[in-house]
C-alpha cells in the first residue's frame, strides 16, 4: 500500500468513526431523553449529558487508536503504547488550539477599534 492510500484510509477511517460517534450520541440522547421524561429536571439533565459525554469520550479514544495504529504501521513510531501516548497528546492539543482560536476570533469579531476624534 502506498503511502497516500495509508494517508487517506486514517483519514476515512476518522471521519467514519466520528460519523458513527454522533449516531451513537444521537441515538443515546434520544433514547434517555425519552426514557427521564418523568424525572426530575437536574436527574434528566445529567443523564442525557452522560449519554452525549461517553460515545463522544469512546469515539475520540478510537480515533486515537486508529491513528496510533497508523503510525506504527508507517513506521513512525516503534512501540503502539509509544504511539497511543503521541496520539493522545497531539489530539488533546489540536482540540486545545481550536479551542483557543475559536475563543480569540469570537473576541475579534466583537472588538471594535476606538473612535478617532
Amino acid at each position: 500500500m502506498g503511502r497516500f492510500a495509508a494517508i487517506l484510509l486514517a483519514v476515512t477511517g476518522t471521519v467514519a468513526l466520528q460519523v458513527v460517534a454522533q449516531a451513537v450520541v444521537l441515538a443515546s440522547v434520544r433514547l434517555i431523553g425519552h426514557r427521564t421524561r418523568g424525572a426530575t429536571e437536574l436527574r434528566r439533565t445529567f443523564w442525557i449529558s452522560l449519554g452525549a459525554v461517553v460515545p463522544l469520550f469512546f469515539g475520540h479514544f478510537a480515533q486515537v487508536g486508529l491513528w496510533a495504529g497508523f503510525l506504527v504501521f508507517l513506521g513512525a513510531l516503534q512501540t503502539y503504547d509509544d504511539a497511543f501516548y503521541f496520539s493522545l497528546v497531539t489530539f488533546a492539543r489540536w482540540v486545545t488550539a481550536i479551542s483557543f482560536w475559536r475563543r480569540a476570533t469570537a473576541f475579534l469579531a466583537r472588538w471594535r477599534p476606538p473612535a478617532v476624534r
